[in-house]
């Protein structure tokens, strides 16, 4: 059995053990301490990183009350060691996942919806909820986590026998027959967890909540807490100062300088709309329509590719093709009226690295010399008219 000393002191930096066990396995040794403070994960969140003596510990492995710490090289049994934990990743840990109990505490007391997965990586938290949260309630209970983190709170965690379990009011995925251990903070949850965690609420420092969706009938809530929350902030910061300098606009105007060029956007665009259909209309009056159409047009959106083969392949009963030159290729737009080209299409895609399809409209890329595609589209034409 190893003594857990992430139990007694969740900020236990680094320790001193003894080396009760050195077994080869694989390539590392697995080394069995009387007492450890590293944490092998549990409850959502992920193991801790750290030395023995110096040595790396790639992994932590549970066999019943016992770890072993892998190392690359071998130590004697009852050998001294002096443990180092990676104090600044761990407290990143418990602030995510103290967090996250505060959160899923406060919407399971003020909506009754229970926190049905939860994810902490290096990067994202995430917290899945069976029950829609509004825009408001969320903002509500992001106020509420952070008044209990300006209370600080304090962040009891506590082995409960199966008898005392049941005057406990907790939040549990599970119906427990044994002893199990209660995370409590303040008034705001009290959680069956066997993760480490913060000691008070303070020590989370913030929570905020950055994204809310929809997901399996609930919600999923993706957050950040502590370092990581004001790293959060810093970023974006950035990234409006920076859009402050390319609007030159200060900071506090950002969002009506980018309204203001959203809507000349969608002007401009509408004004190249016009001028696209008063182009399309003309260039149909000079195309002949007897035999198959091929065209290369120069700067045609996707949808404008669209609307001049629609008006295109009204003219004539031949197939038409459309192509527009882009960096490695084309796009493509093939029409037939009251035609499917969709074989056509097929064809050519095969022969110039192609991706697209379609019913009334084929869509796509290809790859190739323009003379090349153009060759092979005449070909495949006239060898369905049986030419």
């Amino acid at each position: 059995m190893t003594k857990r000393l992430y139990y007694e002191d969740s900020f236990k930096k680094h320790f001193t053990a003894t080396v009760l066990e050195c077994q080869r396995a694989q390539n590392l040794y697995a080394i069995k301490l009387d007492q450890s403070a590293f944490f092998p994960g549990g409850g959502g969140q992920p193991e801790d990183y750290g030395t023995l003596n110096g040595q790396v510990v790639y992994k932590l492995i549970e066999e019943g009350e016992t770890l072993y710490h892998m190392v690359e090289h071998p130590f004697e049994i009852g050998q001294k060691v002096e443990g180092k934990i990676n104090f600044s990743r761990r407290l990143d840990f418990m602030q995510q996942h103290s967090g996250e109990h505060i959160l899923s505490g406060i919407i399971e007391r003020l909506y009754g919806y229970s926190n049905v997965g939860f994810h902490l990586s290096e990067e994202t938290v995430t917290a899945d909820f069976d029950g829609i949260l509004t825009e408001n309630q969320i903002r509500e209970i992001e106020k509420l986590a952070n008044e209990a983190i300006r209370e600080d709170q304090a962040v009891v965690c506590k082995v409960y026998t199966k008898e005392q379990l049941e005057t406990k009011v907790f939040r549990s995925k599970k119906v427990f027959e044994h002893d199990v251990r209660l995370v409590s903070i303040g008034e705001s949850d009290c959680c069956a967890c066997c993760g480490v965690h913060v000691k008070r609420a303070g020590q989370i420092g913030l929570i905020k909540i950055l994204s809310a969706q929809k997901h399996r009938g609930g919600m999923r809530l993706m957050l950040k807490c502590g370092l990581r929350a004001l790293e959060d902030y810093e970023n974006k910061l950035n990234q409006n100062r920076e859009i402050s300098r390319l609007l030159s606009v200060p900071i506090e105007e950002v969002t009506s300088g980018v309204r203001g060029l959203w809507e000349e956007k969608q002007d401009l665009k509408q004004k190249l709309y016009s001028i696209e259909e008063k182009y399309f209309n003309t260039l149909i009056e000079t195309i002949s329509s007897h035999g198959p159409i091929c065209r290369v047009e120069e700067g045609l959106t996707p949808d404008g590719l669209r609307r001049l083969m629609s008006k295109l392949f009204l003219k004539t009963s031949w197939p038409c093709f459309i192509l527009v030159p882009e960096e490695g290729g084309f796009k493509y737009a093939l029409g037939q009226r009251d035609q499917t080209l969709l074989p056509l299409c097929k064809a050519l895609n095969e022969a110039f690295e192609g991706r697209g399809g379609g019913k009334d409209i084929c869509q796509g890329s290809l790859k190739g010399e323009l003379s090349d595609i153009q060759e092979r589209f005449k070909e495949l034409v006239f060898a369905s008219q049986g030419k």
